[in-house]
């Protein structure tokens, strides 16, 4: 089998000229002895195998001495491709039947440029597509199974290409905020105004994403199902949440000497925009625009962070902790060159509010309940004479 042939099997199909290219350089041509083993029954490598030439034979282990015939490999045919999805030892071996000549390549290698992962991607969908034209012809429960395993390969790597672009869609973010915070006060927009704008700037690449997914937008909390009920749920499981915030407030007018003459309800004490006195028409207009943006933020946190996480890094728990804080973590730490004490802010209300959208697996709960005690906290306690008195 020639190189040209290779890149004509449906394993290599979709890959551009640059990719082809860049693929001939990382390939590496190795011969196998007869009965020699290519791959291991047990053993983690990185290696994925394209047999140019020969015959070779997958075999799995059994409680006898005698290993289970399970396939036979032929020219063209790829061996390990799953190494592409998960890092894990081979379920079967896979052993040379004669003189056997294969192509080599090593998949920790494509990880190391955007490039290489754009192949690997390619690559794993090409595998899945020809995995299912496989279950097509079977049938029963080995079927059921193989699907199963299928669906699972499937939303890691859409889920794995989902989180890398979050990623990079959050270093843009953190990148061009950082640089309006170093403009001169007289032309920087307020702290608020360049978070809220940026999110929702965001979610526009993000949307056009989610419409490029295999999977339903409800996969990613985008759902009105049950909507009445998940809204009164997330008021309820709030409501602790404000009393706690309010019982704060009442500690720090006791103990702290500046806010002892600050009113619990505080309404009039918040300002914007550089203004020291109230304003009731900029005031609603400040609460209508945090209203519209708590939505946004949400989608980019849970939609976007903590759904794509949740099916790269699946959990048999209910509740899948390991999404939840590696969510909010990197939520978080984009705003940390903000200062610490926002950073906890957004740290910290995330884990409820990721919590609650496990829970509903609906966007508009967290919606209500972060807007709900957002505004309670600095729209009416006025939270921030309190951080200011710290």
């Amino acid at each position: 089998m020639t190189e040209e042939e290779l890149w004509s099997t449906p394993i290599f199909r979709g890959l551009d000229d640059a990719q082809r290219v860049y693929l001939s350089g990382v390939l590496r041509e190795n011969r196998y002895e007869p009965d020699a083993s290519i791959i291991t029954e047990g053993v983690m490598d990185p290696f994925v195998h394209i047999v140019r030439g020969g015959r070779a034979a997958i075999l799995k282990n059994t409680a006898s001495e005698q290993a289970q015939l399970l396939a036979h490999i032929e020219a063209g045919e790829l061996v390990g491709e799953m190494k592409m999805a998960e890092n894990r030892p081979a379920a079967a071996s896979v052993v040379a039947i004669g003189h056997v000549d294969v192509w080599t390549l090593n998949v920790d290698e494509l990880t190391q440029s955007e490039i290489g992962r754009g192949i690997r991607t390619q690559i794993m969908l090409n595998v899945v597509e020809l995995l299912s034209s496989r279950l097509r012809q079977l049938g029963g429960t080995a079927a059921a199974s193989m699907k199963n395993e299928l669906d699972q390969t499937r939303a890691r790597v859409t889920a794995g290409t989902f989180a890398m672009s979050m990623l990079g869609l959050m270093a843009i973010y953190s990148i061009g905020t950082s640089i309006l915070t170093r403009l001169d006060p007289s032309v920087r927009p307020s702290l608020n105004t360049t978070v809220a704008v940026g999110i929702v700037l965001l979610c526009l690449p993000i949307l056009w994403m989610l419409r490029k997914s295999p999977y339903p937008l409800r996969s990613y909390g985008l759902t009105l199902a049950r909507w009445p009920r998940v809204s009164v749920e997330a008021l309820v499981y709030s409501l602790p949440i404000l009393v706690v915030a309010t019982l704060l407030k009442l500690l720090a007018m006791k103990t702290m000497p500046a806010l002892r003459d600050t009113p619990l309800i505080d309404i009039r004490g918040v300002y914007a925009f550089g203004r020291h006195e109230f304003d009731l028409w900029l005031y609603i207009v400040l609460v209508v625009i945090y209203i519209v943006t708590t939505p946004a933020q949400e989608f980019f946190a849970r939609s976007g962070l903590q759904a794509s996480l949740d099916m790269l890094v699946p959990s048999d728990a209910k509740t899948n902790w390991t999404a939840i804080v590696g969510a909010n973590l990197f939520f978080s730490s984009a705003h940390a060159y903000l200062s610490l004490e926002f950073a906890i802010a957004t740290f910290i209300p995330g884990i409820f509010w990721g919590w609650l959208f496990q829970r509903q697996r609906s966007l508009v709960g967290v919606s209500v309940s972060h807007a709900v005690i957002g505004l309670w906290i600095f729209f009416v306690l006025n939270f921030r004479t309190v951080l200011n008195a710290l």
